[in-house]
């Protein structure tokens, strides 16, 4: 059977996005072959979009090792741009995901590419160690600050704190952040793509949220954020926590 599918990418996370409302049906192992980078399509994850009661469209995230996983900020923002390439919903959506219910909104929009603000989540209190901080914004993350973000070799560093004990049997992802003229660079290392990608959207606001604890931004903030793929604003009130960035369609296909 051919499988239709997009390839989205938010600042160059990239994702297979299929529309599942007529339920196919796939294996951990077809995900996997069709997100490596060299016999598949590639990509560094794939989302399923999908029918569900009482909210626009229900968002099922998948690493590109096959396996479901926790929630993924940029991939929740490219699921609310595939939907509004469906015409599935307008400006504003509600939708819910691993780790519940989630708003979005859709701040531009023109020729296959969005500017697209979502809502995040994160627990409390955050966790502080002696080499790093540990936050949970719809997915497990641990924070480290450097003087030069560019010179860590992120992916060997990353791999040794991601499968640390104090993390458990999930593990965590790995944030190495350099401050920024008035915000951060942000390089991370992910879990079950266990490499580097160029942006995290959870990461990114994991890294904001620690960074904004730590200069005393009490109230309302946004604080621009970099990485290798693109330009973010995280966006900080009491009761709300925003990220807001680009997604772009890529091109579309059928996986044979």
């Amino acid at each position: 059977m051919n499988i239709p599918f997009y390839k989205f990418h938010g600042a160059g996370n990239d994702f297979i996005m299929i529309d599942n409302r007529k339920s196919i049906l796939l294996t951990s192992s077809k995900i996997a072959q069709m997100c490596a980078p060299h016999t598949g399509i590639g990509a560094d994850g794939l989302i399923l979009l999908e029918q569900m009661p009482n909210v626009d469209f229900k968002m099922r995230y998948f690493n590109a090792d096959g396996g479901e996983a926790s929630f993924c900020g940029n991939g929740g923002r490219c699921a609310v741009a595939f939907a509004h390439y469906l015409q599935i919903i307008k400006k504003r959506c509600r939708f819910q995901a691993f780790d519940g219910c989630h708003q979005a909104e859709i701040l531009e929009y023109a020729g296959y590419k969005w500017l697209v603000r979502l809502e995040m989540k994160k627990s409390a209190p955050i966790q502080i160690f002696e080499d790093g901080f540990f936050i949970d914004t719809g997915s497990p993350h641990f924070v480290v600050f450097c003087d030069d973000v560019h010179a860590v070799d992120v992916e060997m560093e990353g791999r040794k704190l991601r499968y640390d004990m104090r993390f458990k049997e999930g593990g965590t992802n790995v944030n190495f952040v350099m401050p920024f003229q008035e915000g951060i660079f942000v390089r991370t290392y992910e879990r079950g793509v266990e490499a580097e990608t160029l942006s995290c959207g959870t990461g990114i606001t994991a890294s904001a949220c620690v960074y904004a604890m730590q200069k005393e931004k009490i109230g309302d903030a946004a604080i621009p954020v970099y990485t290798r793929g693109g330009r973010f604003q995280v966006e900080l009130a009491p009761d709300q926590l925003w990220l807001v960035g680009p997604v772009e369609l890529c091109f579309c296909g059928e996986k044979i």
